[in-house]
Order: structure tokens, then sequence, then C-alpha cells
């Protein structure tokens, strides 16, 4: 491992392993989706989309905020050559993780059948047993994402997109495709899901043990602190999990599970432009807490500025695309689903806005504000639950979209002013205005090729509309001139790439 990088390259090669990693995972667990529409229905989704919102928040409880806490100590740990004392907070974190997710999971097992009928109505047992299966695997989950937190916090993102995104997400399509002919829907999701979660504690340790020897003894002691660090940050979390799968859980029990069921693919579609911002901010976060751990707050600005730029450069022509093509994405997963198309266009506007501010929180936490982030998500899970009881009876899948944007905007301008009030900093500059004019120019050149390709089949339409945005947009970066910087780091992306992704 390398870390005589300048930040900018270090930031490119690893977010460019991040990429490749969530890309082909969410890819994956997308792919997935369109399965369990396909073969089983919009009913089954529904049951399928409830039960893993709820997993997923289980599983954010069950971490304690110990994964980030992780990837701040360990990175400031061996910013001072303390890898001892690193290792020995990794071992901490992942005792109180399994043990907290053990708790959790106990919990919530042993309530499963009423959550499903009493809130959100179920009629047979289906849902009661999926959400049990599901939960099972709690414990599984906490271990392997704090795991794969120790070795980003090493500033090694190849190992976590391993773990956490392509090895579970393509255990779960091939069990499901090789069980759902003959085991049933439930057993062909359940056994498929819970195979992954085993795959993926079983893959974070074992890449996590290739960097240091966390499964020896170390005589160091364990950097003080952790659990005040992360506290904050789990609940910081709940709530930003809450936030994220709350209009989907608030559909379920407001109207019902075939609705809920619609809309999990549009949330899902939108969802799949954040990979790239996580790629940037992933390595960000163990690169501020070194920089803070020295006091270079000027470094800290600069990089804030060039990875939320970078961020809008990749996520703004995918919210263009989406925005164009939004009808064709849908009637991917099947004609059923077309009625939603207008929701993916709302939520693809959230996602926008969620980029503009995902860095800022970033340098929020790793500069020593996890209070702050847990008020910020606080205030932001009010205002979306306030939105989504009003407005989901009045207009159903569009006001949970409604309701995401305006949850997402009140959590984005919170972030911008808090980072410029504590530090001073601010992520924009001129600098956006190139993939602007760059993203403009795709969508006026599709619009203008749809008038002759939009009535061809769905794939060929999203397959040729998107060789010719991509072209479009990228020329027009290149006639419109990268800046050094920007081509230097396209150049280490594209070596990294030449050589192999991991």
């Amino acid at each position: 491992m390398n870390n005589t990088l300048p930040h900018e390259l270090k930031i490119a090669r690893e977010a460019s392993i991040t990429a490749g990693g969530s890309t082909l995972g969410g890819l994956l667990r997308y792919l997935f989706n369109i399965l369990v529409a396909r073969f089983l229905g919009v009913e089954i989704l529904g049951f399928y989309s409830i039960s893993n919102a709820i997993t997923q928040v289980a599983v954010v409880v069950g971490k304690m905020g110990l994964d980030v806490g992780t990837v701040r100590f360990v990175a400031r740990l061996q910013a001072l050559d303390r890898i001892p004392e690193a290792t020995a907070t990794i071992r901490r974190a992942a005792k109180y993780s399994l043990m907290s997710g053990l708790i959790v999971g106990s919990a919530l097992v042993m309530g499963a059948g009423r959550i499903s009928t009493d809130i959100f109505h179920a009629q047979d047992e289906f849902l009661g047993w999926l959400l049990t299966w599901f939960i099972l695997t709690v414990p599984l989950t906490v271990v392997a994402h704090v795991a794969a937190g120790g070795s980003q916090g090493f500033k090694v993102l190849k190992y976590p997109a391993l773990a956490l995104h392509i090895l579970p997400m393509t255990f779960l399509c091939l069990v499901f495709l090789a069980l759902v002919g003959w085991a049933g829907p439930l057993w062909s999701i359940a056994v498929a899901y819970v195979g992954s979660q085993v795959v993926s504690v079983v893959a974070a340790i074992y890449f996590l043990t290739r960097l240091v020897p966390v499964h020896r003894s170390v005589p160091s002691p364990p950097q003080a602190g952790l659990l005040r660090f992360s506290f904050p940050l789990v609940l910081a979390t709940i709530m930003g999990m809450l936030i994220h799968w709350s209009d989907i859980m608030m559909l379920g029990a407001l109207t019902d599970i075939r609705t809920a069921g619609l809309y999990h693919p549009a949330a899902r579609t939108a969802g799949m432009m954040t990979f790239f911002m996580a790629s940037f901010t992933g390595i960000l976060a163990p690169i501020v807490s070194s920089l803070d751990a020295r006091t270079e707050k000027g470094r800290i600005r600069s990089l804030l500025q060039l990875v939320t730029r970078w961020n809008f450069s990749i996520t703004w022509p995918v919210f263009l695309f989406l925005f164009l093509y939004a009808s064709k994405v849908m009637l991917v997963f099947g004609t059923d689903f077309l009625a939603v198309w207008k929701v993916l266009q709302v939520l693809a506007v959230a996602q926008v806005a969620l980029t503009l501010g995902a860095g800022s929180a970033h340098v929020l936490i790793m500069t020593g504000y996890p209070k702050t982030a847990l008020a910020n998500n606080t205030i932001t899970l009010i205002v979306n639950v306030l939105a989504n009881l009003y407005l989901i009876p009045r207009y159903g899948l569009m006001g949970a979209a409604m309701g995401t944007i305006a949850a997402v905007g009140v959590l984005t301008l919170l972030r911008l002013v808090e980072v410029w009030a504590l530090h001073r900093m601010h992520p924009f500059t001129w600098k956006y205005t190139k993939p602007l004019l760059a993203g403009v120019a795709a969508l006026a050149v599709c619009s203008l090729i749809n008038k002759v390709i939009f009535d061809w089949h769905t794939v060929a339409v999203l397959l040729v509309g998107a060789a010719v945005f991509v072209s479009v947009y990228f020329a027009s970066l290149y006639l419109l001139h990268l800046d050094e910087a920007d081509r230097q780091v396209l150049a280490a992306v594209r070596r990294k790439l030449e050589r192999g992704m991991f």
C-alpha cells in the first residue's frame, strides 16, 4: 500500500476501485430487483423491499456507529504510525458490534410477526417469515461493516468493495436464479440473502487480516474514546437510514405492500447515482481524518472542493440521462412499473442535491463533530416523516418522492451552512460550469435523436441513448479544456483500469 501518493491521486486511485466495486455491486443488486419483479411479481418485490428496509435499519443500530468510528481512529493512528493501537481498536470495535448485533437481531426476530401484521397489514405469514430470515443476518452484517471500516481506515478500498458489494451480490443473484424455479418465493429469496451475508462477513475479515493481524492478540490497548465518538454517530446513522428507507416503509404502512413494491425500483434506480458519490467520499473520510490530526485545514478545504466537483461531474449527467429516459428505465422492470417514471425523475433530483453536501458531511464527522451530524439527521428525519404523513395519503407514490426531496434539501443546506460556520469552507468553484454545460449539450443531442430511436425496443433505446449521451458529454468536456489537475487524475484512473481494478 503506497501512502506517499499525493492526496488527489490517492483519492482518484481508490475512488476508481470503489466506483468499480460499488457500480458492479449496485448493478447486481439492481439486477436482483429486476429478477424478483420479473419472476415473482410486484407484491413479492414489496415484501422484499420492506424486509430489506427494516433489516438495514437494524444493521445501523447494531453497528453503533463503530464502522465510521473505526475509519476515523484507524486513519489517525496510521498517520501517527501507531499500528498496534489501530489493530487493537478494530478488534474492540468488532466485539462491541457483534454483541450489539446479537441483541438487536434477537429483539426483532421475536417481533417480526407482529411487525408484519400490525404495521404492514400482511394477510399471510410470508412477510413475517421473510423478515425473520433477513434479521437473522444482522450480527454477521454489522461485523462485516466494521471489518470493512478497518480496511477503509488504512485507505485501502478494494477490500470493502469486494466484501460488501461484489461478492455478496454475485452470490445473491446466482443462488436466487438457481432456486427460484423450484424452491418457491420465500426460500429462493431467504437462502440467497442469508448466504450472501455469510459470504460478506467471511470476505471482510479475511481481507482485513491481509492488512493487519487482527486475528492475533496484540499488546497495545485500543484507542480511547471510540465509543464516545461513535455513539452520536449511531443515532445519526439510524436517522440517516430511516430517512433513506422511510418512504418505502411509510408507503407500506399508509397504503399497501403493492404500492411499496412499485415505488422500490424507482427509489433504487435513483439511489444508484450515489455509488459514484460514495466512491470519492469513502476515501476522502480517512484522508480528512489524517489531515485533521496534522491540522492541515487548507488541504482539507481544497480536497473538499475537488471531491464535490468530481461527484457532481459524474452525478449530473446520470441525472440528466435518467430524467430523459425515465419511462424506458422503468419498463425494464415490467409494464406495471411504467406508472412510476415521473417518480423516478423527482427522486433523481433529490440525489443531485444530496451529492452537493456529501463531502461536507464527511468533513464534519472526521474533524470531530459527530453530534452535528446527529442534529442534522434528526431535523431531516422529522421533516421527512411529517412530509410523508401529509403527502402520501394525498398524492401516493409522488407524495413519497416529494417528501424525499424536502428532506434531502434540508439536509444538504444544513451541511453546507455548518461546514462554512465551523471551518470557513465550502465545496463550490466556478469549475462546475464545465460539467454543467457538457451535460446540457448531451441532453440536447439525445433529445434530438429520441425523435428517431424512442419507439425502438426498450433495451436498444437505453443502450443507444447511453452511448450517445456519454460520448457527447465527454467530448464536450474535452472541448471545454479540463484543468491540469483533472487530467492528471483521469490519467491515474486510466492507469489503474489498465492494470486491473483490483
